[in-house]
C-alpha cells in the first residue's frame, strides 16, 4: 500500500489509487492484492545468485550481503520477493555507480 500525503509531489502528479479519509486528511491508497506464497525452498538459491552478482559488482566495497525479510525465514510463507541488504563502510558515489552500471535502480 502506498500512502501519499496531501500537497506532496505525488499528489500533484495525480493519485493512481483511491483517496480515502484518514484522521484529519485525505490519503491516497494504491490498493492492490498482496499474495502470500507458501514457503519456496528455491528462495535461498535465488538469493545466492543475487549475492554472487552483487559480490562481483561491488567486490571489497560490500562488507556483507544478507538475505533479509520473510523469504529468508525457512518454512515461512511470504511475498515472492527476495529482499537483500548490502552493508558498505561508506555509501560512496562509487557504490551507487557500480550498482547502476550493473543494472540496479536507485
Amino acid at each position: 500500500m502506498a500512502l501519499v500525503l496531501p500537497n506532496s509531489p505525488l499528489q500533484r502528479t495525480g493519485c493512481a489509487g483511491r483517496w480515502l479519509p484518514h484522521r484529519s486528511k485525505a490519503v491516497c491508497y494504491n490498493l492492490m492484492m498482496i499474495v502470500i506464497n507458501t514457503y519456496n525452498p528455491a528462495w535461498p538459491v535465488e538469493f545466492e545468485v543475487v549475492r554472487r552478482s552483487l559480490l562481483e559488482t561491488l567486490g571489497l566495497l560490500a562488507l556483507r550481503i544478507d538475505h533479509i525479510g520473510s523469504t529468508a525465514v525457512p518454512g515461512l510463507g511470504a511475498k515472492d520477493v527476495i529482499d537483500v541488504q548490502i552493508t558498505v563502510a561508506l555509501l560512496t558515489p562509487e557504490v551507487k555507480q557500480s550498482l547502476i552500471a550493473a543494472g540496479y535502480e536507485h
